[in-house]
């Protein structure tokens, strides 16, 4: 993984997005690029009575807000970076700061990266996380690292654990998600008997795997009643091995669907603890 994006958003999670990616970076001997974008000044004014009611002090600060937010967020990566030593790491790390829709921008940018690291949804605090969240899922192609805040960046030597259901999205997250097995030291994959789709078993994943030079483990769920409850088995089961990363293939359900009626992906989404990698 040579190019990896930080995507900088929300206050308080930047410095753990940065240090992931750039940490990243360092062990794959790549390029972390932290990402901030700045809404355009049309995007400030809306139309109708609302707009007509607004004050150009208003807008004015609205506009300050935003620079002084893409500030911090620059400030932080550049920290982040200072404090990495990049120094004959064989790493590198740069800003990139754009205007535009934020969602816009971050659905085509991702597309020339390995990886995009971003900060776990939080809609009750912002409904913008999740839209950005879904547009570096649905709109790059590429495989999204999830890390809550103050998680601490999956490393080399560490135990990965692989949520399988049998589906394309989970088969897809872990062929792009390969390199991150590079040298660890435990693989388990985790298969909640009686939900998922129809597909290869969790010993034929462990095959796949164990062909890519890893000793794997197999662990089934059983007693669980509901996609949610697979959700909460995975992650139980991802703590109780002491995974320090989940993979997790998004939305094998729709997101409609699991919006409405609860899924495995919104479980963890909105309750794991740990980084998650996600691809659909």
């Amino acid at each position: 993984m040579k190019r990896i994006l930080a995507v900088l958003w929300s206050d308080g999670d930047e410095a753990t997005i940065a240090r992931g990616a750039i940490e990243l970076a360092k062990r794959f001997r790549g390029q972390a690029t932290g990402l901030v974008v700045r809404p355009p000044a049309g995007e400030f004014m809306p139309t109708g009575d609302f707009g007509m009611a607004l004050s150009q002090d208003y807008l004015e600060k609205m506009q300050a807000d935003a620079g002084n937010r893409a500030l911090r967020h620059r400030h932080a990566f550049e920290a982040a970076v200072a404090a990495a030593d990049l120094a004959n790491s064989g790493a590198s790390a740069e800003y990139l700061e754009q205007d535009g829709s934020a969602a816009t921008v971050i659905g085509a940018a991702g597309r020339v990266f390995d990886l995009i690291a971003i900060a776990k949804p939080e809609p009750k605090r912002s409904a913008e996380t999740e839209i950005l969240f879904e547009s570096a899922l649905f709109e790059t192609g590429r495989p999204v690292l999830m890390l809550p805040d103050g998680a601490p960046t999956p490393k080399a030597g560490g135990t990965v654990a692989i949520a399988w259901n049998g589906s394309e999205e989970t088969a897809r997250t872990l062929a792009l998600g390969l390199p991150l097995l590079a040298g660890a030291a435990r693989v388990v994959v985790l298969e909640a008997d009686g939900f998922g789709v129809p597909g290869p078993t969790a010993e034929q994943v462990a095959d796949y795997v164990a062909a890519h030079g890893h000793t794997v483990e197999v662990r089934h769920l059983t007693g669980i009643d509901s996609a949610d409850g697979a959700g909460a088995a995975f992650l139980r089961e991802a703590t109780a091995v002491g995974a320090d990363l989940l993979f997790k293939g998004a939305y094998t359900q729709s997101r409609i669907r699991q919006l409405i009626f609860g899924g495995a992906t919104r479980h963890i989404l909105t309750n794991a603890g740990l980084p998650v990698l996600f691809a659909h």
